[in-house]
């Protein structure tokens, strides 16, 4: 128990502390890298996944490949447009530091979050 509640801390620490940095502020090559890194990888990383030992990969293994690429590239733009758009709003409200009442939000809704699957693991092996 001890364990989870420090992962769950460390979670929540480290998630407002990446809330802390504007990446719609950041320069166009690391927004460029935010996207297409995480999409490239996970297309590769399915391209080569190997099936009944071909290490040729198959024409349903390169789709889902392709889908893979195309939901985490808009999924990765989607949240720098979003940053922006929260940051915004959280302006537009009277904070005078939006970054850190965001990452106070972010801090609270991961441990709430973690809060709720240890609750829900708990109820699931109580349930066997």
């Amino acid at each position: 128990m001890q364990n989870r509640v420090l992962t769950a801390s460390i979670g929540s620490v480290v998630s407002g502390a990446f809330t802390l940095y504007p990446i719609w502020r950041a320069p166009s090559w690391v927004k460029v890298t935010y996207i297409v890194l995480p999409a490239a990888a996970a297309g590769v990383a399915m391209t080569f996944v190997r099936r009944g030992g071909d290490a040729s990969p198959s024409g349903r293994t390169s789709a889902y490949a392709a889908a893979a690429v195309a939901v985490i590239g808009t999924a990765s733009w989607a949240s720098i447009k979003l940053d922006k758009g929260v940051e915004s709003l959280v302006s537009r409200t009277g904070a005078r530091r939006p970054r850190v009442v965001m990452a106070i939000g972010a801090a609270a809704l991961s441990a709430a979050l973690d809060y709720a699957d240890a609750r829900r693991q708990s109820l699931k092996g109580r349930c066997r």
